[in-house]
């Protein structure tokens, strides 16, 4: 009797290793940001693509800049000095998880401007519950963001819930996470 509910084990184990084989497959690739590590409730975290983000944007505003004269007024203020700086602190301060409450979005405390701590950003953040969710779209980056000379790079995920809807004709998302690694998971 031990022989054979020993035989029906295996048997089993076997049919079973095939789909665990599989679902070890289709596991979303481990995030790197930690910045979610010690919160309760936490189910996943989404990595976003800094340096893809970075870099994308560093080639953006310097062509609108040079494109668009009225901005060469914030020469005099040193605003072009700080421009790479501030899309680094803006960028890096981006976090989004997934929680047992919904979907986490947090932009962290991060300095501004010429980088005083009097111009400092302090943290915001917004759960969107899965229950208010209506709409979830990812959009593949296509075209040219400024003059045809800047290619578009960066997925845009748009987050819909009922509330969301257009305000002056412009269509008006719960969040919008642009950049992220992997988009599609």
């Amino acid at each position: 009797m031990a022989g054979l509910a020993s035989a029906e084990q295996d048997r089993a184990r076997q049919a079973q290793a095939p789909l665990s084989e599989a679902r070890q497959h289709q596991q979303p690739t481990q995030a790197v940001d930690d910045f979610f590590a010690s919160d309760p409730g936490l189910v996943t975290v989404f990595d976003f693509d800094y340096d893809l983000i970075i870099e994308f944007t560093k080639k953006l505003q310097w062509t609108q800049f040079v494109l668009i004269p009225p901005l060469w007024l914030t020469a005099l203020a040193c605003g072009p000095c700080f421009l790479n700086q501030n899309i680094e602190w803006t960028t890096r301060a981006r976090h989004v998880a997934l929680t047992v409450d919904g979907i986490r979005y947090v932009v962290d405390k991060h300095k501004t401007l010429c980088g005083l701590s009097c111009s400092d950003r302090g943290k915001e953040s917004k759960t969107v519950p899965y229950d208010k969710i209506t709409d979830c779209d990812v959009q593949e980056p296509a075209g040219t963001a400024c003059c045809c000379c800047i290619q578009r790079v960066l997925s845009q995920v748009t987050v819909d819930t009922a509330s969301s809807g257009n305000k002056d004709g412009v269509p008006r998302h719960e969040l919008v996470l642009g950049g992220l690694r992997y988009p599609n998971e």
